[in-house]
């Protein structure tokens, strides 16, 4: 598997940049191998869920994947789009069936989701711990008006938060004194969040990696709402290893992509959870069997 890093500032320059322990896939570089191309986001890339799990793929298949992260889902769906990347994995599930039903994709298909919480101070000034629900517990923020740190700038994670603020009725709190813009990454965010005790949307990995740093707990966790869904599209672009991207989507959704994805751990945790609720392969969309998980999220 090898990592396709975009250079900016450097018009027209991209290094590819391999890695390294994934030697199954430098062997089997040779005579017919496929190089199919995975487009992404930057946070799905740098979980290492996929270096864990596209190497037993390779193998089986002859096949090299190069994954192309990018900042956002709507990037990544560009690269399917425009035909420089043969499947999409998002997590934008509203974006990825625009893709779809535009006719720039097919198998739109739910894969694994990861969790977010809503953090906060030990004080908890807006009453909000043990909510389930982040759009209720973010009104309550702002009735009590209580700080909350927001990333603002414009990454999935401030979207999903400003769909919170939509959803409840509060709509964009910009303008509002308890409402801090960092303009920054969830990292630096969380860092102001634990100097300015306010309350903050963090993915659980990134919460898990650097929570005993922050003077901060987990405040609003387990709503459905919390859930960050990832689904995976071919791109139908002229072009396309269709037959290579067919079958990484086969493998990714079925038995044994999902029981990797399952096993993977990181800083303690389990960072993903499968939920393929169908089988895919090719053109054709084919329902549940034994070898593809069944039933929805797994909660």
């Amino acid at each position: 598997m090898s990592v396709r890093v975009k250079r900016t500032g450097m018009k027209g320059l991209v290094a590819v940049l391999v890695i390294a322990g994934i030697a199954a896939t430098m062997l089997l570089g040779g005579c017919g191998q496929t190089t199919v191309t995975l487009a992404t986001t930057k946070a799905m890339s740098d979980s290492g869920l996929l270096a864990s799990v596209l190497p037993a793929f390779e193998k089986q298949h002859n096949v090299e994947v190069t994954v192309v992260p990018e900042a956002t889902c709507e990037e990544a769906l560009a690269e399917g789009r425009y035909g420089r990347a043969d499947v999409v994995l998002v997590c934008d599930p509203a974006a990825e069936q625009q893709f779809v039903t535009a006719g720039y994709g097919y198998q739109d298909v739910p894969v694994c989701y990861s969790r977010f919480i809503i953090a906060g101070p030990e004080s908890d000034p807006a009453g909000v711990r043990g909510f389930d629900c982040p759009a209720k517990s973010s009104r309550m923020i702002a009735m009590k008006g209580a700080t909350y740190v927001s990333r603002s700038d414009g990454s999935d994670v401030h979207r999903k938060e400003m769909g919170y603020w939509k959803k409840n009725g509060v709509g964009d709190p910009s303008g509002e004194v308890w409402y801090i813009k960092t303009g920054q990454g969830m990292v630096e965010t969380l860092k102001v969040a634990s100097e300015k005790q306010g309350y903050v949307l963090v993915d659980v990995e990134t919460w898990e990696k650097n929570k005993d740093g922050l003077n901060l707990e987990k405040i609003v966790e387990g709503c459905t709402m919390l859930l960050n869904q990832y689904g995976l599209a071919v791109s139908t672009e002229e072009g396309s290893q269709k037959k290579a991207a067919g079958d990484l989507v086969w493998y990714l959704t079925g038995k044994a992509g999902q029981a990797k994805i399952d096993a993977y751990r990181k800083y303690g945790v389990q960072p993903f959870e499968a939920n393929a609720e169908i089988q895919t392969h090719g053109t054709t969309r084919l329902a549940p069997d034994s070898s593809a998980p069944a039933g929805g999220m797994k909660m």
